[in-house]
């Protein structure tokens, strides 16, 4: 009887310890979590490009707005709204964002075109964030900053693994790496003015790549060769299609468009037609137009590499270039008369 007594106090005991180590753990997330929240928040106040974006956005007034521009980094650098407010007399909107997947941009244009009509979407199609690479960082800087709670847990189901989904809700873990970021701003945040962000959602930059170190590294690794893009069921692929749709379900007009990485890099590539083709495919089949200004830049020899900031990137001397160029684009073909 004593030896029974015992052993149901040892599990008791045992019981007790466990409540009060997962007791601790929530207690001490609770802490931990709150003060890399506080963080997160000051970061996100501190200059941050996607957050300045937004707020911008939401002082547009309703239904002002007549061209929008969508995609990653690629469309935030490449396209200006002041040149084409200026030369079109419209107003326009920038908006991209680093690193954004097809998949997030629906979700953003889905909330956007709830108080928007604009007349003209334009898909910057990058296929480096076209791939099937994981990367829900980018997704979750929009879904928080997304003021309709549907769309943003739509988002965040659908771009995030049930993995990752548990682990947001631990800020602790989701939040850890904006400590060094915290404490660089509250030294004061440095605003370069190489680069920054100028206004309605276009990031300016007037660095000069040096491509010198690209064509060394290119000289030791040889051919560029591109992995296929995935057009299948869920791909990123399939969610520029079902932005393409939702546009034309709302009578806007589509243009796809792929801005230019410099030509240093793109003449080691060996099999860019066929990322090329299977873009130009998805256009065909929504009867859009698409302007490849790595096709054109090969044509025309527009852009040089000195008009970039990095590889990828144009600067604003490139930016000038190649927005005049689809400015005229868009007034031959009568997109704002």
């Amino acid at each position: 009887m004593k030896l029974n007594l015992s052993m149901s106090n040892s599990r008791k005991n045992f019981l007790s310890k466990i409540v009060l180590f997962i007791l601790g753990f929530f207690i001490l997330e609770f802490i931990i979590g709150s003060i890399f929240t506080y963080m997160h928040n000051y970061n996100l106040n501190s200059g941050f490009h996607t957050k300045l974006m937004w707020d911008d956005l939401y002082n547009k007034e309703d239904y002002s707005l007549d061209l929008v521009f969508s995609g990653s980094s690629h469309a935030m650098e490449s396209f200006d709204p002041e040149i084409f407010d200026q030369a079109l007399n419209i107003e326009s909107f920038n908006l991209g964002t680093a690193a954004q997947k097809p998949q997030t941009g629906y979700y953003i244009l889905q909330h956007v075109l709830q108080t928007q009509q604009p007349k003209l979407v334009v898909f910057e199609v990058y296929w480096a964030v076209m791939g099937t690479d994981y990367y829900p960082k980018q997704a979750v800087e929009n879904m928080e900053l997304i003021q309709d709670k549907s769309i943003s847990k739509a988002l965040f189901k659908d771009a995030l693994s049930l993995k990752d989904q548990v682990l947001y809700q631990f800020k602790s873990y989701w939040y850890r790496g904006d400590i060094s970021t915290f404490l660089k701003n509250i030294q004061g945040p440095v605003k370069s003015p190489y680069r920054y962000y100028k206004e309605n959602g276009y990031v300016y930059s007037s660095t000069i790549f040096d491509s010198k170190d690209l064509k060394e590294h290119l000289a030791r690794t040889g051919p560029i060769v591109m992995d296929p893009l995935n057009t299948e069921e869920g791909s990123q692929a399939y969610y520029l299609e079902k932005s393409i749709q939702l546009c034309q379900e709302r009578n806007i007009e589509v243009l796809l468009v792929t801005s230019p990485l410099c030509p240093t890099y793109m003449q080691a590539v060996e099999n860019y037609k066929e990322t090329h083709e299977t873009i130009q495919n998805i256009a065909d089949k929504y009867q859009v137009e698409y302007l490849d200004y790595n096709i054109i830049n090969e044509k025309e020899q527009l852009i040089k590499d000195e008009n970039f900031r990095d590889r990828s990137h144009l600067n604003y001397s490139g930016v000038k270039i190649m927005n005049n160029h689809l400015i005229n684009y868009l007034i031959e073909n009568n997109y704002f008369t």
